[in-house]
């Protein structure tokens, strides 16, 4: 079995999609997300580049905050909040007010992603 990235979900052995296709499996996965089961977890990440796959991103656009991921329960594809539609993220805003606080919805394991990003970033520039 292979090794997923838990908010990327690309298989290390075999990434044979660009990034362009990549993103756009995010993309289509975001209209597939109801915002009443959606499932949401956080971490500290770039707020400009959420899936940390920008080789290129200046100096002045790296800064750290909570990177926000929701996915449909039967789904293993993370969606950063910046790609779900509006009405999405408000009623998920909304849904996180009625329960209490934030840490009600797990944050993501920061360490091992990272380590998962170096990995497909050095995939997709080969």
């Amino acid at each position: 079995m292979s090794a997923l990235d838990p908010i990327r979900n690309i298989p290390f052995e075999d990434q044979s999609i660009g990034l362009h296709q990549w993103l756009g499996i995010r993309k289509d996965a975001a209209l597939k997300i109801d915002p009443e089961t959606a499932e949401v977890h956080w971490s500290y990440g770039l707020t400009m580049d959420p899936y940390g796959v920008e080789n290129n991103l200046p100096d002045d656009c790296k800064q750290v905050g909570r990177v926000w991921f929701a996915r449909a329960p039967d789904s293993e594809i993370w969606v950063s909040f910046d790609d779900l539609p509006d009405a999405v993220v408000t009623a998920l805003r909304q849904r996180r007010i009625v329960i209490g606080k934030s840490s009600d919805w797990p944050r993501c394991n920061l360490k091992s992603i990272i380590l998962q990003v170096r990995k497909t970033q050095f995939a997709f520039q080969r």
